[in-house]
């Protein structure tokens, strides 16, 4: 061996033994295992791997590779493809402190989409807690935590398989699920075997209302029923089932037969459009001097009748009552009864003529002046009333349904209490 000028250099001959060659190559392996994780998990930016497009991406769609705990440049969409594996997941991120899985951000536009022609868009899932959680920071009527849009369909759909709820809303001072619609119901519940809607409240007596419906002009709200069931139904244990109050207008209003399965009392205008069947007392209630409230019954009557009162006075033991015309307009003039009642000794009182307009009282005694009382009784002209008709006792609502729903029929564990406490922030992502 020479320097390089044709001048002979002393060679240097190294021994080493196996031992020490080990103890090297350990020590380089190492440091390559070393350069890897650094290259991976060090603080500076990885570096971007740019490959071609996988096939059916967008022109300039970027190829740049994901590094966990870096900040991933991107100029353009980064696509993830997963084309085999029948189902298995394309991209799973785990969490596994307190924070949060996925944190998506846009500054005008969706911070997450999510997209499938044949199942769910986006799916939530959780063991203890909210399977999907929206916020939104938004003033009131301008922030929506979670927005559901549907052509054709359903825009926000809940279920639940068990005795869970499908949706629940919530507000502390608003409104917990507000429903709105142009031209259609805004709220809309239905049921195969149970309550379509179903309100309750647990505010205090006069406070706390399950189900509250206002309209300026048309119906609060309205019950219909298109076969043999009922309306509205209303059940109280110890209160009022259903309550109807006006100041000014009607309370109550009922257009067709109407039943009372029980005592019917009136203390005010009841404008029933039909037949009122009572199977039980007709009474109205009347203040008493002594400051309680008294019963008085109604008369009852085989047939359909109408009556009339009046005094009249007695000229030469003979006096011409006519009827009062707004009371024959409802009643049948051709054959009508009369009792008298005199308030002084003529001898005896007799009906001598009745008339379509009037009848002739004559006193069996020729007094000159004596004063009388009648009672005109005559059948109703609009509405024929057969004596002692036999009818078929109408029946109430469906015996099956003729009691306040119990707790199989309620919303079973409803989770009033179970369910997570209100968040009042948008989740922020650790470290921002």
């Amino acid at each position: 061996m020479t320097d390089g000028l044709e001048n002979p250099v002393p060679r240097k001959i190294i021994v080493r033994s196996s031992k020490t060659i080990r103890r090297g190559m350990l020590a380089g392996t190492a440091a390559l295992v070393m350069g890897v994780i650094a290259k991976v998990t060090g603080t500076e930016r990885a570096e971007a791997t740019h490959g071609s497009a996988p096939a059916g991406a967008a022109p300039g769609m970027d190829t740049i590779a994901l590094h966990v705990g870096q900040t991933n440049p991107a100029t353009a969409s980064t696509l993830l493809n997963l084309n085999s594996g029948g189902a298995a997941v394309a991209l799973r991120v785990n969490n596994n402190v307190a924070g949060i899985g996925v944190d998506g951000r846009s500054t005008s536009s969706f911070g997450m989409l999510g997209v499938s022609s044949s199942n769910a868009g986006v799916f939530g899932s959780s063991t203890s807690d909210l399977g999907v959680y929206g916020a939104s920071s938004g003033g009131a009527g301008v922030g929506v935590g979670v927005y559901g849009d549907c052509s054709a369909g359903v825009g926000v759909q809940g279920r639940s398989t068990a005795a869970g709820v499908g949706v629940r809303g919530q507000s502390v001072t608003g409104f917990g699920i507000l429903g709105f619609s142009d031209s259609n119901a805004g709220v809309f519940g239905s049921s195969n075997s149970n309550l379509g809607v179903y309100g309750q409240s647990t505010g205090a007596a006069g406070l706390g209302v399950g189900v509250f419906g206002d309209c300026a002009a048309g119906n609060g709200v309205q019950g219909r029923s298109s076969g043999a069931g009922t309306g509205v139904y209303g059940q109280s244990s110890t209160g009022v089932g259903v309550s109807g109050y006006s100041p000014s207008g009607l309370a109550g209003r009922f257009d067709g037969a109407t039943l009372v399965n029980g005592n019917f009392t009136a203390t005010g205008t009841v404008a029933v459009s039909g037949d009122l069947v009572v199977q039980g007392q007709k009474s109205a209630l009347v203040p008493h001097s002594d400051g309680s409230m008294r019963l008085v019954y109604c008369i009852e009557s085989p047939e359909s009748w109408f009556e009339d009162f009046g005094e009249a006075m007695l000229e030469q033991g003979t006096a011409d009552v006519a009827l009062d015309r707004d009371f024959a307009e409802t009643v049948h003039t051709n054959h009508y009864q009369v009792f008298l009642t005199e308030y002084a000794d003529t001898g005896g009182l007799f009906v001598v003529n009745r008339t379509p307009t009037g009848f002739r009282v004559q006193a069996r005694r020729g007094l000159d002046r004596a004063a009388f009382g009648y009672r005109i009784v005559a059948k109703r002209k609009d509405v024929e009333g057969k004596r002692l008709d036999r009818v078929t006792a109408p029946v109430g609502p469906n015996s099956s349904r003729n009691q306040v729903p119990g707790a199989a029929a309620k919303p079973a564990n409803p989770r009033f209490e179970a369910l997570p406490a209100v968040r009042t922030e948008v989740p922020k992502a650790p470290g921002r």
